[in-house]
């Protein structure tokens, strides 16, 4: 559904199914799916199904990626691409989407 809002709105998004590691102290990833955004020269990682919850409520949790996810993702390696949301409210920490289909990947793995 959070895809379909972006597409009527011509923002380039894509829907991947991968990991998810809340903290670099958490043993194995989680299975997830989020959406990948495109924008402005931009990655962003749109993440519907885990709001912000901030004092003016819960916000959509949209996250800027340090490495290029596309090239990670041609890669074909088991790694993690770490996410920095935007608001940058403190006590929101880093969270790391992983790519290429991985099931229960080490934090090891983080770019």
């Amino acid at each position: 559904m959070a895809q379909y809002a972006l597409q009527k709105e011509n923002i380039s998004s894509s829907y991947f199914s991968g990991d998810l590691l809340r903290s670099k102290k958490q043993e194995f990833s989680e299975k997830h799916t989020f959406i990948v955004i495109h924008h402005k020269g931009r990655i962003y990682i749109y993440d519907p199904a885990n709001p912000i919850n901030t004092t003016g409520g819960l916000f959509p949790n949209i996250n800027i990626v340090e490495a290029n996810f596309d090239e990670e993702m041609r890669k074909g390696q088991k790694r993690f691409v770490t996410a920095k949301n935007i608001l940058r409210k403190q006590g929101v920490k880093d969270v790391y989407y992983g790519v290429n289909n991985m099931t229960q990947v080490s934090a090891e793995n983080i770019l």
